[in-house]
């Protein structure tokens, strides 16, 4: 079981000691996530369907945070370390084996929508829990060594550095506007319209307009809400964001398989730290979103990790293409995907 340390010049969390690298392991010969594999999987935490599942929850047989450690927070001189505690679990989204987001019917990700709700909620009555990430990883260059839909639920101590980015400018934009900082780049992007790639009653797809890599999609919900797990509870509205996954999944899948699909959720207020007095405008200034992140073949995983993103495709283009206005074979200069990659 590694341990989580704080790199003092950045302030970021890192897990060490862990024991091997995640993304060296292979597939295994018989799927544990296809029907009839489930004694070969940890216990099921929960499930969706009448009588046989269509998607179901269980704990990560290799996780990265656990359940059964405290928090131990705790010095080593002038550094300091805590345990890994949290929670890491799997949501299977169907039952069939070799499925794509893109290929998966409403139903199922629907079902994997309400996993993710209920789990989110019980994550985050545990105080020692400061946010709880969702995220999918769809491909081999994405990271994904198992061919069955399946997107993982961690339950961090720590909030990642990229949401406390965000939830610091949405903040400070609030305290100066008093505005939510996402609802003005989304009013922005509907102007504009030239990096709308897809919209329906309740929410509006873009491609932002500094996008970090090639066919980045943001979804954020029309309407402001800062928690996806009450959102998802309104009448109609995860119905709504399950044909907006599916229609953006489809066009982006289209020009490049692999992807990585991370949702941007508001931390858990209740945790222990920090002080309640940070998230008082919490309910104002954060805006749930998805952000989809292809990784196309040749990514340069050198300009991701050092922050320094070069993307060579204008997001205005990108969006045409998933618009169905324009042909991606002529954007990518007719040697597909590989002419994103840098």
């Amino acid at each position: 079981m590694g341990e989580m340390r704080l790199d003092p010049t950045t302030q970021t969390w890192v897990l060490v000691g862990e024991g091997r690298a995640r993304g060296g392991r292979s597939c295994p010969r018989h799927c544990p996530f296809c029907p009839g594999g489930e004694s070969r999987t940890p216990a099921e935490l929960d499930s969706v369907g009448e009588g046989d599942w269509t998607a179901r929850v269980i704990s990560d047989a290799s996780p990265v945070f656990h359940r059964d450690v405290e928090y131990g927070r705790s010095a080593v001189g002038f550094f300091d370390r805590m345990n890994s505690r949290g929670a890491h679990e799997i949501v299977i989204e169907s039952r069939d084996h070799g499925k794509t987001m893109a290929a998966l019917r409403p139903d199922e990700v629907g079902a994997a929508l309400e996993l993710y709700r209920r789990r989110t909620a019980v994550h985050k009555k545990d105080r020692r829990i400061r946010y709880v990430l969702i995220f999918k990883n769809q491909g081999r260059r994405a990271g994904s060594y198992i061919e069955h839909a399946h997107s993982h639920i961690l339950g961090s101590p720590v909030i990642p550095v990229r949401l406390q980015q965000e939830l610091r400018w949405a903040r400070r934009h609030f305290e100066k506007k008093e505005r939510c900082l996402f609802c003005d780049v989304m009013k922005e992007e509907l102007r504009q319209k030239a990096r709308i790639a897809a919209s329906n009653d309740a929410f509006v797809a873009f491609c932002p307009y500094a996008s970090r890599r090639p066919f980045e999609v943001w979804i954020f919900p029309r309407d402001h809400r800062c928690d996806f797990e009450n959102h998802m509870a309104e009448d109609g509205v995860a119905q709504l964001f399950a044909d907006m996954l599916l229609s953006m999944a489809g066009a982006v899948e289209a020009v490049i398989p692999d992807y990585q699909m991370v949702f941007h959720n508001s931390p858990n207020k209740d945790a222990h730290y920090p002080p309640m007095s940070r998230w008082e405008t919490l309910a104002w200034d954060f805006h749930w979103h998805v952000e989809i992140l292809p990784v196309p073949a040749g990514y340069d995983v050198v300009r991701k990790e050092e922050e320094f993103y070069i993307n060579p495709l204008l997001p205005e283009d990108v969006a045409a293409v998933l618009r169905g206005e324009a042909d991606a074979s002529r954007l990518l200069g007719g040697r597909g995907e590989r002419s994103c990659g840098g």
